[in-house]
């Protein structure tokens, strides 16, 4: 199984190799597309919307013309549309081209952060600090659905903006510390254990699941 993997930016270009290692160790990660032979996984960052569609195209006519993938992954963040918007605009987008490997779709709804926020063994459970106690105040990510996370007006930030900064102050309070560059933190397999928990035992991160799904096999 030899795996072509688009993602959203730089974070998941940092964390992925080291979840997808967790979820499915016979897989070796490799740097360009000629090390490829079996049981690799080649990831490319799309460098955000909308570049990441010049990134799939490429992807696609890498795969037919080299015949040596068996999938291609395209993960990237559903931002400030529905999840069925934004699958109806990558299936839009897919509509005219034909690959010969299986195409999967990994929505991050509504961004990354938001599964990060996930991990309730470094939640907010009793915040420390004023600003976090405002933000747990204000939506309660221990308790209720990251993915509801709203736009925080009262700092001019949109909902993925905020999720990130909610996800920094929260990991800040256990002596972590989160950047999309240096995500450290999150590679850990106790990490992905805590989201894939909060995942299996509740209806939260409901869209994580696309994440796992994409990974089964």
């Amino acid at each position: 199984m030899n795996i072509y993997i688009v993602v959203e930016g730089l974070a998941e270009r940092k964390i992925f190799p080291y979840w997808i290692k967790i979820l499915k160790p016979e897989l070796t990660q490799v740097f360009t597309i000629d090390e490829v032979i079996e049981n690799n996984f080649y990831l490319i960052s799309g460098n955000g919307f909308p570049s990441y569609y010049d990134y799939i195209k490429d992807a696609i006519d890498t795969i037919n013309s080299t015949n040596n993938f068996d999938k291609l992954i395209i993960a990237i963040d559903s931002e400030d549309q529905s999840r069925q918007e934004k699958y109806e605009e990558v299936n839009a987008f897919l509509a005219d081209k034909t690959c010969t490997a299986e195409i999967r779709i990994i929505l991050q709804h509504f961004c990354l952060e938001t599964w990060l926020l996930g991990n309730k063994r470094v939640g907010p459970r009793n915040p420390k600090t004023q600003e976090l106690r405002t933000f747990k105040e204000y939506f309660d990510v221990f308790t209720d659905d990251p993915e509801l996370l709203p736009d925080y007006p009262i700092k001019s930030l949109n909902r993925s903006q905020f999720a990130f900064l909610y996800l920094k102050k929260m990991l800040k309070e256990k002596r972590m510390n989160y950047s999309k560059g240096v995500p450290k933190a999150i590679c850990h397999p106790r990490y992905l254990e805590e989201v894939k928990r909060r995942h299996e035992t509740s209806s939260h991160i409901n869209s994580f699941g696309s994440f796992l799904d994409a990974f089964n096999f």
